[in-house]
């Protein structure tokens, strides 16, 4: 999931890219936030060789397969640090398959001990977002954007959520976080579930967009990233 701190993410979450597909982001206060060593023991697995295989699924309408793709996405050796995390890493994601893009990711924590996996898009024009956080109790704000560029004549309002209660996808007792996108009818046009497993990483991403086949149009799933092995180095 992609949230910026302050602000409006620009264009994102995961409100137009990574694990998301969309591009929002939250800004990184570095004065809220610690360093965790870039080791197998955090949040996020970022050791250089770790390789994660999903399945990527795409839907035409409720129930109905459109594509079915294996991606592999893997760490590299490549690293970034920038002066406004001082003492701070960020360690090289490649995903050639499905997303096609490189990143770099981190791992933090705040001033109360909840983590956060962190990302910067490209060290050539940083910008630092969150892909997931972890929360204190179910349904926890992480915070609020407007998008009033899709669509300036109806803007969207953009929720971030978090849950502490474990989901059990292919095994794996995951942490979740969803982003909710209601347009100017309140009406909910889009919703987001990251399911993230501690020590593994993102286990699976669905996005559920409106069935327009549909009378009342409700949601259906048209993309699923689910993960199938994780292979640490």
């Amino acid at each position: 999931m992609k949230r910026t701190l302050s602000g409006y993410f620009s264009m994102l979450i995961l409100v137009t890219t990574i694990l998301s597909c969309h591009k929002n982001a939250v800004v990184v206060n570095n004065n809220n936030y610690t360093v965790n060593n870039n080791t197998d023991s955090s949040l996020m697995p970022l050791k250089a060789g770790n390789q994660w295989i999903y399945l990527d699924s795409t839907f035409k309408s409720t129930n109905v397969v459109d594509t079915v793709v294996t991606d592999t996405a893997y760490t590299t050796s490549q690293v970034y640090s920038t002066n406004q995390l001082p003492g701070y890493t960020f360690v090289g994601y490649w995903d050639p398959g499905w997303f096609n893009q490189f990143l770099y990711m981190g791992n933090a924590v705040d001033q109360n001990g909840y983590q956060y996996v962190l990302t910067v898009d490209s060290s050539s024009a940083p910008y630092y977002y969150y892909t997931f956080e972890t929360v204190p109790y179910d349904n926890y704000s992480l915070g609020h954007s407007i998008d009033s560029v899709s669509n300036r004549t109806c803007a969207t309002n953009i929720n971030y959520y978090g849950y502490s209660t474990r989901t059990n996808i292919n095994g794996y007792s995951c942490l979740k976080n969803k982003v909710v996108y209601t347009n100017c009818s309140n009406t909910v046009t889009e919703v987001v579930n990251t399911y993230f497993y501690p020590k593994v990483g993102f286990v699976r991403m669905e996005d559920y967009l409106q069935d327009t086949t549909q009378v009342g149009k409700p949601l259906f799933l048209q993309y699923s990233h689910t993960l199938k092995q994780f292979i640490p180095k």
